[in-house]
């Protein structure tokens, strides 16, 4: 599931490396996505379009994984964040996961399939989601609340914990406010292996 980042504008190159790890057009799909405003959307795009047009036939835009193995989604006016990486990672676990063959069959380019994959999301609602379901894996395996809370912490920092330190790119950036984070870095570092 790549999102804003590109590897190499040889569509031929990238269908040969899936070939010499033994695959073939139907061991995959890629759902690939970017912001129109993301530094590393142009090219992105131009790899995805150059896997596309240039592989012989290993990439296949596709709405579904029957008709082919790559779809690529371009949200208007999004950014290389936190924001919109949650957004393409929900849309696509979903897609991968929904189990409803028909979920996905809207056309492409159209508002109909702009609104179905990217128009559904809050901004923390993937991360709590995510959180409960594991929450509930550990209630079921036997553990109580306070066990399950030394080992799962939800922590969702508000915007001003990134504008307030100067900070405009939360996805770029994050992992540097949280490496100086003294509560953050404390709670981890913190904790200790039990040997039993």
């Amino acid at each position: 599931m790549p999102m804003s980042g590109s590897y190499s504008l040889d569509g031929q190159y990238m269908a040969d490396l899936v070939t010499e790890q033994g695959y073939t057009s139907k061991d995959f799909f890629i759902f690939a996505a970017s912001g129109t405003n993301d530094f590393a959307y142009s090219a992105f795009k131009a790899q995805i379009m150059a896997m596309a047009d240039n592989s012989g036939g290993m990439f296949k835009f596709a709405n579904n994984e029957a008709d082919g193995n790559m779809s690529f989604l371009e949200r208007e006016g999004y950014s290389h964040d936190g924001k919109a990486s949650d957004e393409y990672t929900y849309n696509g676990l979903r897609f991968f996961w929904s189990g409803e063959s028909d979920s996905y069959d809207v056309t492409q380019g159209t508002q109909e399939y702009r609104d179905f994959v990217l128009d559904n999301v809050l901004h923390s609602e993937p991360s709590v989601r995510a959180y409960n379901a594991i929450h509930k894996l550990y209630e079921d395996e036997g553990l109580s609340d306070s066990e399950i809370d030394e080992l799962l912490v939800l922590d969702v920092k508000p915007t001003s914990y990134f504008t307030d330190n100067g900070i405009s790119n939360q996805h770029g950036y994050g992992g540097y406010l949280f490496v100086r984070d003294e509560n953050i870095m404390g709670w981890l570092f913190g904790k200790v292996k039990q040997n039993n």
